[in-house]
Parts: C-alpha cells; structure tokens; sequence
C-alpha cells in the first residue's frame, strides 16, 4: 500500500472542517510533511467533494457557512489571547483553510501561542524556523522552540520536528 498524502490531507481537511479537532491535529502533523502544492491539491479536492457521488463514504462535507462561523471564533478567541486559538489560526493562515495562504501571518500567531508556553505553538515555531517557512530559515531558532517544546514533554508522532524533538531532549 503506498501512502498517498494528498487523499489523506482531503479526509482530514473533511474532518476538521466538521469541527473534529484530532483530524485538525493530524491534518496539521500531515501538512508538514507535504510540499506547498500537495496541500493546495488535498484542499482543493477537499472542497470539490461529493458526498452524493461518493456512495459509504460515510462522511459528508461542512455546510460552508460552518467553516466561517468557527474562523470567526477561532479569530476572536486568537485575539483575546488563547493560546491554542492563535495555534489554530496560525494553521489555519499556513494552509490557507478558509483563509488566503500567508506564511508570515501563520508564523505571526504561531509565536504568539509559543510566547505563551503553548507546546503545539512551540514546535510549529520551530518547523517553521527550520523550514524557513514565512521567515528566514534559522536552525538555531528552530532548536531553540523545539527545545522548550520537548521541554513540556510534547512528542510528535510523524513528522520532521520528532528527530528534532527527540535529539533536543537528549
């Protein structure tokens, strides 16, 4: 069985846009791994589904207006100072999810959630530090939040920042 990432980024973009917040969390871990244009092919396809034409699939898509009343929640709550609201925006601004993509405005809320202590906003961070993601790469920034990420006991499962994680905690 081979892994086909853009499939797997359109369920969980289905899953998230329905408000499960696990297929948010994975969705997010699957993004970095998957370059720019295989997330924009996952989430265009993600919009384009029906579930009429697709018989068993057991899923059905996120009435539209859905998706924009929990943005407008997530902003709000961003702006009062939620750490994991700023980390959902920042994702949110990463992979253009009902909003035009912007690397540096994810980045934005990303730190704001890891100035908090938010570990999920932490690592972020440091993903994109050291993928020079909406700033200039910098390992040594990327070691830094990745640290203070390990240092709360975060562990990712798949993606590039578990062997950072794990060689920081050593």
């Amino acid at each position: 069985m081979t892994k086909d990432y853009v499939e797997a980024y359109k369920w969980l973009s289905l899953g998230a846009a329905q408000g499960n917040a696990n297929a948010r969390g994975c969705k997010a871990e699957l993004a970095g791994q998957m370059t720019p244009e295989q997330i924009a092919k996952g989430a265009r396809l993600a919009r384009e589904f029906n579930p009429i034409s697709a018989p068993n699939s057991g899923t059905s898509p996120a009435k539209p207006n859905e998706t924009g009343r929990e943005l407008i929640e997530i902003r709000a709550k961003a702006e009062n100072g939620d750490a994991q609201a700023q980390f959902n925006l920042g994702d949110r601004y990463r992979t253009g999810e009902g909003v035009a993509k912007d690397a540096p405005e994810a980045v934005k809320w990303y730190r704001k959630a890891a100035e908090q202590g938010y570990a999920r906003g932490q690592c972020a961070l440091g993903t994109c530090y050291a993928n020079g993601v909406g700033l200039p790469k910098d390992d040594a920034e990327a070691v830094t939040w990745y640290r203070k990420a390990a240092e709360q006991g975060l562990r990712r499962r798949s993606s590039t920042s578990a062997l950072a994680i794990s060689q920081v905690r050593e």
